[in-house]
């Protein structure tokens, strides 16, 4: 009966594509490679129950997810990780020359990964020649995480892509983007033992919430606070 179910809803997606489909069947559908011969509706529905709607499971955390039942380990990991990499890709990679080139920019790519979750978490982004984005990479996670950098692991990170520049990131979950006395004592502490390598601290961004940041170089565009440092359009 499992096996039949799942040839009708493979079909659909072979006529009219994923979106064709209920939210519990897209999450079936997307089980299926992680649970070959186990039957998947009982924790796509489950996934539903718990988290509230489609967005909410793709935005919840590894460790959340393996809170459900029968979710699988790998898919648990993979999930978190559909949103920024299909954002990045849209944003940076279709069309696009791939290019960040204002803090709006900065923190457009970087809202998928920080725009939402209760759990404080620092990014870095990786720029090349002329602001090419060479990657975005995880730094640390949990309480009081911006003021808790890992500096040889973002330097270790920015030699292996050949960087020239990063661009610091972390949240407020508290939905408030505005800097603390911590952000701009980590920003200044960085910038510095960046520049001790040869490389450019281009600019921190807090993302409080999809659509809500502050540039610690170049504020927002209705600044409450004084800029840290002198404001430029661009990077390059």
């Amino acid at each position: 009966m499992a096996e039949g179910r799942r040839q009708r809803v493979r079909e659909k997606v072979s006529k009219g594509g994923i979106n064709i489909l209920a939210d519990h069947e897209k999450l079936e559908f997307m089980l299926y490679p992680y649970l070959p011969r186990r039957d998947t509706v009982p924790i796509a529905r489950e996934l539903l129950r718990e988290f509230g709607s489609l967005n909410a499971v793709f935005n919840a955390t590894e460790e959340e997810l393996l809170t459900i039942k029968g979710m699988p380990k790998l898919a648990a990991l993979t999930f978190p990780q559909l949103k920024p990499l299909l954002y990045t890709c849209e944003k940076f990679c279709n069309g696009s020359d791939g290019r960040v080139r204002t803090s709006l920019d900065a923190a457009e790519a970087l809202m998928p990964f920080l725009g939402y979750g209760k759990k404080e978490r620092v990014y870095a982004m990786y720029l090349g020649v002329n602001g090419k984005l060479l990657n975005i990479m995880l730094i640390n996670e949990g309480e009081a995480a911006e003021s808790d950098l890992n500096v040889r692991r973002i330097i270790d990170h920015a030699l292996k892509a050949g960087a020239e520049g990063v661009i610091l990131a972390h949240n407020h979950p508290s939905g408030i983007a505005l800097p603390s006395h911590a952000d701009e004592n980590s920003t200044v502490w960085l910038k510095e033992a960046l520049e001790k390598v040869g490389l450019k601290l281009w600019d921190h961004i807090i993302v409080a919430g999809m659509g809500n940041y502050y540039s610690l170089f170049n504020g927002s565009e209705e600044p409450t606070r004084n800029k840290l440092f002198s404001p430029g359009v661009q990077y390059k």
